[in-house]
């Protein structure tokens, strides 16, 4: 089974990026500052590449804070200082007017820019590409191009963009890792919790049958004792090989299911739904028809996701899990009357929308439909047909 959840990794990483994309507002500041007073001795059109990489920055914020993936932008704002020092030789007007140590202001962007490789790529990618962004540094800054820093001062620089990246970077990726794997053992829970419902589902449900068919063998023998005549011992003899064909089939039944009642199913959902203290569960219909078992498991998972969503984004202090069986038919709503949201824009930590929740009933023949508004609430609908 896929992981039922990423809200633990999904709002970890999330922080982790409003906080650094505040770093990097700070040194977008920085390096404005120093590209203007640097303009004397550049060209003008060095201010296309700090456009290039305020650009990064911006779209890095925008982000983080904004409920679009970063990855993109984080890879954006990692490689185009090293655009920008490529194309550094033809900014200069003279390369010897340089002052004495000039460190250009692309500097104020290796730092941040080496721990955007290095949280967005994964070991030992991330150390590689840390390690490839100090080493660029490093080169260009012995060019005339770059005030021909003492090599003091070089190794300093170097060393403080690999402790940046390396570091910071990976120590970010460990965490967010850390998170992923709290994700995976919540949904082991989830999963083990669907299991043990589905198979206390089904022994409950053989018991009831177990329980008709005896009260038929126990008529049986009562209407044999009382039989008196040829027709009434061929009406019960009759009905004893009936009795004995049905605790025949009830003995022979596969303990794996190929199909679940969807009074199985009800019953499934109630007890996982149990684990949280504010869902509110209810359900009307008759519990005779049948579901598939790969229908069955795709509706608990999709409801047990959705049931997630709504606890960790809606704020809505309670969730409710309504459920409505006919003949023909099963129908799921997880409601909650939180804060909503525009479904055109899903962050990262919503892909469970789109995947576990979508995507996975549509996968067995099913309909899911999300009806959301901000500030009114959310409605995920799950439906079945025969």
């Amino acid at each position: 089974m896929d992981t039922l959840s990423y809200s633990a990794r999904g709002t970890v990483e999330q922080i982790i990026y409003r906080a650094f994309s505040i770093g990097v507002l700070l040194t977008g500041i920085e390096i404005i500052g120093n590209a203007v007073v640097q303009s004397p001795v550049l060209l003008p059109t060095h201010w296309l590449l700090v456009a290039l990489i305020v650009t990064s920055q911006i779209g890095l914020v925008y982000g983080a804070w904004f409920a679009v993936r970063a990855q993109p932008w984080l890879v954006f704002h990692g490689i185009s200082p090293i655009i920008v020092i490529l194309l550094w030789p033809i900014l200069a007007t003279d390369p010897a007017l340089m002052p004495d140590e000039f460190r250009p202001w692309v500097w104020w962007a290796m730092g941040m820019s080496a721990i955007s490789l290095s949280v967005v790529m994964k070991p030992p990618l991330s150390v590689l590409s840390a390690a490839a962004l100090t080493g660029v540094w490093f080169v260009f800054s012995a060019q005339s191009f770059g005030g021909e820093i003492p090599m003091d001062r070089r190794i300093q620089d170097a060393i403080l963009v690999l402790f940046l990246g390396a570091v910071f970077g990976s120590l970010a990726r460990l965490i967010i890792g850390q998170f992923g794997r709290v994700d995976k053992a919540n949904s082991d829970s989830l999963i083990d919790s669907v299991v043990r419902a589905q198979k206390d589902a089904i022994e409950r449900e053989r018991g009831l049958v177990d329980a008709l068919v005896h009260d038929r063998v126990l008529n049986t023998l009562l209407l044999a004792g009382k039989a008196k005549s040829a027709d009434e011992y061929e009406s019960v003899s009759h009905l004893a090989k009936q009795a004995l064909s049905e605790l025949e089939t009830v003995g022979n039944q596969d303990p794996e299911r190929t199909s679940f009642s969807t009074l199985a199913l009800v019953r499934a959902l109630k007890a996982a739904a149990s684990e949280y203290d504010n869902v509110i569960v209810s359900s009307v219909g008759e519990g005779s028809s049948t579901v598939p078992a790969e229908v069955a498991e795709a509706l608990t998972q999709a409801s047990l996701q959705a049931i997630e969503n709504s606890r960790k984004h809606s704020g809505s202090p309670k969730t409710y899990l309504h459920t409505e069986s006919g003949k023909d038919f099963l129908e799921i709503r997880i409601m909650d009357h939180g804060k909503g949201f525009k479904s055109n824009r899903v962050s990262r930590n919503r892909l469970g929308l789109r995947l576990s929740i979508i995507g996975r009933v549509e996968s067995v023949g099913g309909e899911a439909k999300v009806n959301t508004q901000p500030e009114v609430g959310t409605e995920v609908i799950l439906r079945w047909t025969r």
